[in-house]
């Protein structure tokens, strides 16, 4: 996708992964990051990066994940770029996400929208249809 800068990183290739996926589930991503906002303040949406890897075809109803609000992730440093992130989250634009890593680490992204993009504008055309 146009919007992601693809920069060489020694895990590239498993952040292409996510970045795809990311932008190919955008709509339901932003509805689950708002959604979980909604009900649990600022957090991230993690997902678990083996069920991406495992699927050949990215099936979102396939793919296990949960938002944690901030105060049960694990602590991130205070200069770390997820603190920051947490510190100025603005969730009617921005997701943030974390991908569960099979080694057991974090891979965290901060992932903006705009006009008809945006986690809230999504989550409120998506309660609008029900």
């Amino acid at each position: 996708m146009a919007f992601f800068e693809r920069k060489k990183h020694p895990r590239a290739e498993l952040r292409n992964r996510h970045l795809e996926f990311i932008g190919s589930n955008w709509i339901k991503l932003a509805v689950a990051c708002y959604s979980g906002f909604k009900k649990h303040g600022a957090g991230f949406l993690v997902i678990y990066e083996a069920d991406i890897i495992q699927k050949s075809k990215k099936v979102m109803e396939e793919v296990r994940m949960k938002y944690l609000p901030g105060r049960s992730l694990p602590d991130f440093e205070e200069d770390g770029r997820e603190f920051k992130w947490l510190a100025t989250y603005s969730p009617e634009t921005t997701m943030l996400i974390s991908f569960l890593r099979v080694d057991g680490g974090l891979s965290s992204y901060s992932i903006s929208g705009k006009g008809d993009g945006r986690p809230k504008f999504l989550y409120e055309k998506s309660k609008s249809k029900h």
